[in-house]
């Protein structure tokens, strides 16, 4: 293929890929998008909810302000 060929390719090919775009024949249903019920939230087992707020506070406290950095144990030695 010389250069030519390839440029009119290039330009051509816009125009075929319009050409594949197919006509809606009004038989097909639109997709229905529903939303999901609302399910209330279960409190959960309280060592769960302990282990997360101590989870959290570790990374909380222990946080260089400047970086964010978090170290790798605590406390340090």
């Amino acid at each position: 293929m010389n250069r030519r060929d390839l440029l009119l390719a290039m330009a051509g090919a816009p125009f075929a890929l319009t050409a594949c775009k197919t006509q809606s024949t009004g038989n097909i249903d639109p997709v229905v998008v529903r939303a999901r019920p609302v399910v209330p939230l279960k409190a959960l087992d309280p060592l769960l909810e302990d282990i997360h707020e101590r989870t959290f506070n570790f990374f909380w406290d222990t946080a260089e302000p400047e970086t964010g950095l978090v170290p790798d144990r605590w406390p340090h030695p």
